[in-house]
């Protein structure tokens, strides 16, 4: 057997095992759904549903954060905050507070408009900066579900601009459906439309919003389904290519996930002029929250690496977010059978899917997470539950393995970053993400298979 071994350059970073360095993480406390991403003079604006505490119950805020180029960002911590009834204040502390929702700009001013979440139901409100954070603004109506919405069922406000009218996707269930509504909107004030869009295979949508590439409009949105399916997975966050006639959403094709692995939801796009780019929340919700590992270095969520999109012959490709690149320094290129990197929490490797293979990444004693490809089947497999905190109970994955076709010589690129894994396949084909958290700091990277040739580049970000 052809074995080598690289040794290469330490990652930076190395005081923590488990915070990446290229993916937006929270500076303290718990992440989830991104939030009213946009550009806007000059910089990315990206918001997260957010709160400080990784103990006890406690209401949902915003955090905000900007970014020149979608890898280093400025967090400003919490900027959105809960004030009133409405937000869970003094009756809801676990599931209440200021849910997701949208940003958009008016007479120059920066207004969210999001969802109010307590025990007695969800209604969506606008919020206004004042002291340096943003609250309700208590001038504006609420805006209740219309009939027959549950309240509990209607979430996610999504404001966009379309033939110079400005308009608002809510995420909701109607007669057991999931549906996403359709308001117009002036101002802050919002007036029912009716329903854009209908998913019968789930009982709500959820995080619903659009983009606009090529001549074609693009939904986006998160089913929580009535049965499970194991196509997609338990929580997939899906797209389709449609048209908008007459306050409908016209699909001119099949849903499809934006992801194939175990971790990534809420996936949110920013239209930026005729440019497109994607984030998606790289965890989720029904895991042993109070366990994750990353808890002890004082954070909990991701974000996934921002995806630049991009139709090329009547097809949606997820590229890398091009500004990731000048974060990188090529350690060269590695040919064997078996090929061994060691010390690297954040690492590229670059392979074509020429031959079978298999893939142990975070590989230590009794734990790795898996991958594999099958020429003969056309299939690409991985799977993260060989680790130390699983088979001590903890849920920190989905059962089962994750797998998608692939065509035979597609590059594909693997992104490691400290506990997070994406790969992606051909120019942005396809993507699998999972979250892994190794219980030691001391660990392989190894691939196996007939004459492996891999690029490895590693990590230049101070």
């Amino acid at each position: 057997m052809n074995q080598k071994e690289a040794l290469l350059t330490p990652s930076l970073g190395e005081s923590n095992l488990y915070r990446p360095i290229w993916h937006l993480s929270p500076s303290k406390g718990w992440m989830n759904d991104p939030n009213g991403f946009h550009y806007a003079n000059g910089e990315f604006v990206l918001y997260y549903q957010h709160h400080d505490a990784l103990e006890g119950d406690t209401l949902i805020d915003w955090a905000r954060t900007t970014s020149k180029d979608l890898i280093t960002f400025h967090d400003e911590g919490a900027s959105l905050l809960p004030s009133t009834r409405e937000e869970g204040v003094g009756i809801s502390p676990l599931w209440g507070g200021c849910w997701s929702g949208s940003s958009f700009y008016e007479k120059g001013e920066e207004v969210l408009c999001y969802t109010a979440t307590s025990k007695e139901g969800e209604v969506l409100a606008f919020a206004r900066r004042k002291d340096g954070h943003f609250f309700l603004d208590r001038n504006i109506p609420f805006v209740y579900p219309p009939v027959p919405i549950p309240k509990e069922y209607f979430r996610d406000p999504y404001c966009f601009s379309y033939q110079e009218k400005n308009y608002c996707l809510v995420g909701a269930s109607k007669n057991g459906d999931g549906v996403i509504l359709l308001y117009e909107r002036e101002g802050t004030t919002l007036c029912y439309i009716g329903e854009f869009f209908r998913y019968s295979s789930a009982i709500m949508l959820e995080c619903p919003s659009v983009f606009f590439l090529d001549n074609h409009a693009y939904l986006v949105f998160s089913p929580i389904f009535k049965k499970e399916e194991k196509e997609w997975g338990p929580h997939p966050s899906f797209g389709i290519k449609g048209k908008i006639e007459d306050g409908h959403f016209i699909p001119l094709g099949e849903v499809f996930s934006w992801d194939k692995g175990y971790d990534f939801y809420a996936a949110l796009p920013c239209q930026k002029g005729k440019e497109v780019y994607l984030m998606g929340w790289a965890s989720l919700w029904d895991k042993d929250l109070d366990k994750i590992p990353s808890k002890k270095e004082g954070f909990i969520g991701v974000m996934g690496l921002p995806r630049y999109l991009k139709e090329k012959e009547g097809t949606l490709y997820q590229e890398i977010n091009p500004s990731f690149y000048q974060y990188l320094k090529k350690e060269g290129v590695f040919r064997g059978d078996f090929l061994k990197f060691s010390h690297q929490k954040a690492c590229v490797f670059t392979l074509s899917l020429t031959d079978t293979f298999t893939g142990k990444l975070f590989a230590s004693e009794g734990e790795y997470f898996s991958l594999s490809y099958e020429k003969d089947k056309g299939l690409f497999k991985i799977d993260a539950h060989e680790n130390h905190f699983e088979k001590n109970g903890v849920n920190l994955t989905y059962s089962g393995s994750r797998q998608t076709r692939v065509k035979e010589g597609e590059k594909i690129t693997i992104v490691i970053d400290h506990s997070l894994v994406e790969i992606i396949f051909g120019e942005g084909r396809e993507w699998m993400t999972s979250l892994f958290y190794p219980s030691c700091d001391n660990y392989l990277h190894l691939f196996e298979g007939k004459n492996l040739s891999i690029e490895v580049h590693s990590s230049k970000k101070e």
